[in-house]
């Protein structure tokens, strides 16, 4: 008999069935560690590796802006990767392809502890 290699219960944002062959990028998850101080006294954050997962990345949106005449250019991504531990979106963020998601929004999706729905942002400026 024919096995479909499609998920029971785990759907996407849009509600429709996913296969599970859509976790298909690597991304970091890092938590933050405690802050040391520099030689010239400021204090600098410190990221720690939790470990490497498998996950799907979407673009969602885009958009630039312009601050004190800096172009600022902004992207959202959605990102699905299986249940780990606890994310909090204060301590933790994501590497994906060397940049750098900050997480916005860790949804447990229907509190199984299976998956997570992330909704991240990535910030770039080009000028610096």
């Amino acid at each position: 008999r024919f096995r479909s290699n499609r998920c029971l219960t785990p759907r996407d944002g849009a509600g429709m069935r996913r296969d599970r062959g859509q976790y298909r990028h690597r991304v970091t998850l890092e938590i933050l560690a405690s802050p040391t101080v520099s030689p010239s006294g400021q204090k600098v954050k410190v990221w720690a590796t939790v470990g490497t997962y498998w996950a799907s990345v979407r673009p969602a949106s885009g958009r630039e802006t312009e601050n004190a005449d800096r172009l600022k250019a902004t992207a959202t991504h959605i990102v699905t990767m299986p249940y780990t531990q606890a994310l909090s979106p204060a301590t933790h963020r994501l590497i994906f392809k060397g940049r750098i998601l900050n997480i916005q929004t860790a949804m447990n999706y229907d509190e199984r502890n299976r998956e997570y729905l992330l909704t991240c942002i990535e910030v770039v400026n080009p000028q610096s």
